[in-house]
């Protein structure tokens, strides 16, 4: 492969990642972050993250009657602290094969999956089939397997789980 073959085969992986880490046979290194990429794109990226935040608080405030009388008043404050995490921002927008959603539903019922853990955020009677009939009118909804584990990402899982004691110890 000659060096030109060798630049536009990087250029087009590195147009589609968040992040690309290069190493080479003598041991350098080069790192591609998507910060770099031009301001036009992180505009729409933005207004993804933006609309897709919005419609991810509008879907956890469907569970609010579930939540725990202490903390009815700081619980969508809770969901815009995890929201604005940049763990959450990063993904929130990316919806994959999920129907009918405009957010990573799967992710933000697995971040509900954590507050429902703590067992005082939420009523004893939440579970993830009353919270699916909730969110989507279904008990048996696909989101019900999501509601019902954590995050797989352990830096996305950490950085909830330290916004949420740091709320709790607000209290």
């Amino acid at each position: 492969m000659n060096s030109n073959e060798l630049k536009d085969l990087l250029s087009a992986v590195v147009s589609q990642a968040k992040q690309v880490n290069i190493l080479t046979g003598d041991h350098a290194q080069a790192v591609y972050h998507e910060a770099e990429k031009p301001a036009k794109h992180a505009d729409k990226d933005e207004h993804d993250v933006e609309a897709a935040t919005q419609a991810a608080m509008e879907y956890v405030g469907r569970l609010k009657e579930m939540v725990a009388p202490a903390w009815a008043d700081r619980y969508m404050d809770l969901c815009e602290q995890i929201f604005a995490l940049p763990q959450v921002r990063v993904n929130i927008a990316i919806v994959g094969k999920q129907q009918g959603t405009t957010f990573n539903r799967n992710m933000v019922a697995n971040v509900v999956q954590m507050m429902l853990r703590e067992n005082d955020i939420f009523l004893p009677t939440a579970n993830p089939s009353r919270m699916a009939e909730k969110l989507e009118n279904n008990k048996d909804h696909s989101v019900k397997a999501a509601l019902g584990a954590v995050p797989l990402d352990k830096q996305l899982k950490e950085a909830v789980k330290a916004k949420i004691k740091e709320s709790k110890q607000a209290l």
